[in-house]
């Protein structure tokens, strides 16, 4: 009986050999110097002791500095201005590249990771965390103003504590918008921010987190059949895989190993002062995220008494590029909106006494009136239209008069019949009227011959073409 299953064995483990095999090549290197969240955990105080936090401000755009706009350059002159002793780098996307090759040529997870991404946020968003990782500081996003020195960040309680800096973006009760924008819907909105944050350099949670975040991509394009440079990630996608919420994962994650027991967002939240966990200081809401503090009318945290060390535009110009769901798109609207509010809405039903003006009947309309309406003098085209509806409207016998309806007895004011019309009882049946049989006479039938207008008035046809 053994003899006969013996081929059978034998192929399993020649099957499962090979399968090992193919694992172990196509697995990610080992090589990485924080491959696992334990080697990072357990590298940390040879790597850190001693160390400060650097004083240097890291940002990143297209771009170089000559050729940011005037607003942009305002807001990223508050850095040097506010900290004139730190060191200031605008990191473009050619230099990202030739940093991230610099730095992590020994790691391929990171590294090819980020060489083989084309979508641009999430080339910056992985970028943040790789300078801080590889060589600490400050990172601030371009559109965010520095309000108070850098140093003064941290209390003198928490001084050559905090390895990490973190600040809260939000901490609160979902309101209604939050079912279009966060639609797995929590219970609560808790998170922190990614546009402002320092650490020491070779810092583990940082290093952590770049991993994470490049894992996150990999199994993006792996759950859509596609490569890192084809694949097409929406808004929610974005924040998930390497935006805040990828970065407030990673916390939770690593502060669990760190201190033992599952941390979640109920260790910090509705922070009156900065928490320290392990080495990261989390500051409270106000200090990065005004605006949310600031929010009306919500069950959450405000902090009022703590002070706002940076302030955060939202410009997110790349949003818009990341809307392929109908709830991300109504999410965006849902959020334009209230920052509308207060804007008056369109007249789009103009009296008809006034004359509009081009850009008015545009504007209601949304027809080049400039090409489609000429200057009418006494009977204008909105006064016509809606005489032809009144006259459609009564009961009785009407006729139909080289392109206008004619009602015996019925005149509209301020539209007079035109001289020289001839009268109803002489009209062809409409039946019997070649030039309008299958046509409206909107569509533009030529006026009959003979029934030329009045001078100083435009031809009836103009004026029912407008309609």
């Amino acid at each position: 009986m053994i003899r006969g299953r013996l081929p059978f064995f034998l192929k399993l483990v020649a099957l499962l050999g090979v399968g090992c095999l193919l694992i172990n090549h196509f697995a990610p290197s080992n090589t990485s110097p924080f491959h696992t969240l334990s080697q990072a955990i357990s590298s940390k105080s040879a790597t850190l002791a001693g160390q400060e936090i650097p004083k240097k401000v890291w940002q990143t755009w297209h771009t170089s500095a000559i050729l940011l706009d005037d607003e942009e350059r305002e807001r990223a002159r508050t850095w040097q201005e506010k900290n004139p002793h730190y060191r200031y780098e605008l990191l473009t996307d050619h230099g990202a590249e030739s940093y991230v090759r610099d730095h992590f040529a020994a790691d391929p997870l990171i590294r090819d990771t980020f060489l083989n991404l084309t979508d641009k946020i999430l080339r910056a968003d992985l970028m943040r965390y790789l300078v801080l990782a590889a060589e600490g500081g400050v990172y601030a996003d371009l559109d965010v103003v520095c309000q108070e020195p850098i140093d003064t960040w941290i209390p003198s309680a928490f001084q050559g504590k905090a390895g990490v800096v973190l600040g809260v973006e939000s901490d609160r009760l979902p309101v209604e918008n939050d079912a279009n924008l966060y639609y797995d819907y929590r219970k609560y909105i808790w998170g922190i921010n990614n546009w402002t944050f320092m650490c020491k350099p070779d810092h583990p949670f940082m290093r952590f987190v770049a991993e994470s975040v490049a894992r996150n991509l990999l199994e993006m394009a792996r759950k859509q059949y596609r490569t890192l440079a084809t694949m097409k990630l929406s808004y929610k996608e974005v924040i998930d895989s390497t935006g805040p919420r990828a970065f407030t994962d990673a916390l939770f994650a690593y502060a669990s190993r760190v201190t033992g027991k599952k941390f979640t967002h109920k260790d910090a939240t509705m922070l009156e002062e900065p928490k320290l966990i392990d080495d990261i200081l989390i500051l409270p809401i106000r200090a990065m995220s005004t605006a949310e503090a600031e929010r009306k009318g919500v069950e959450g945290a405000h902090s009022q008494n703590w002070p706002a060390v940076v302030f955060h535009w939202s410009v997110g110009s790349w949003k818009s590029n990341h809307f392929q769901r109908p709830e991300d798109k109504a999410a965006a609207e849902a959020e334009a909106n209230a920052r509308v509010e207060d804007i008056p809405a369109v007249d789009n039903d103009p009296a008809v006494d006034e004359n509009p003006t081009a850009g008015e009947v545009k504007a209601a309309e949304a027809i080049p009136a400039a090409e489609i309406f000429p200057p009418i003098e006494e009977n204008r085209a909105l006064e016509v239209d809606q005489a032809v509806e009144a006259v459609q409207a009564l009961d009785g016998t009407q006729a139909v008069e080289g392109d206008q309806i004619v009602e015996a007895e019925v005149h509209v004011e301020g539209n007079p019949p035109f001289e020289g019309n001839p009268s109803v009882q002489d009209s062809p049946p409409i039946q019997e009227n070649p030039l309008i049989e299958g046509n409206s006479p909107v569509q533009g039938n030529p006026p009959i011959e003979g029934n030329s207008p009045v001078e100083g008035d435009p031809p009836v046809v103009a004026d029912l073409s407008a309609q």
